[in-house]
């Protein structure tokens, strides 16, 4: 659900950061061309972990994964605030 979510605000973000109209078919594309990219290689995450870590099972890599998912989550969350002008607020 929250993925959909997400999908939805990127593709109206897409539509809204370009100067002209007629790049926003573009930007849909670019939008839907790096989520489709990420999508297939997220599957491969662990995999590259396990290779890197030299861990033994992919049940170990879950922390690390948890990591970087909390990290991206923090950054997301202050980064929208930034943009939000939340933090002059204060």
């Amino acid at each position: 659900m929250s993925f959909g979510a997400a999908l939805s605000y990127y593709n109206t973000f897409a539509t809204m950061i370009v100067p002209l109209p007629q790049q926003i078919p573009i930007s849909i594309g670019v939008m839907a061309f790096i989520v489709g990219l990420t999508g297939f290689l997220s599957t491969y995450l662990p995999f590259v972990i396990l290779a890197i870590t030299g861990l033994e099972t992919i049940t170990a890599t879950i922390p690390i994964m948890l990591a970087v998912l909390v990290a991206g989550t923090v950054l997301t969350v202050v980064y929208g605030l930034r943009e939000r002008h939340y933090f002059e607020n204060m």
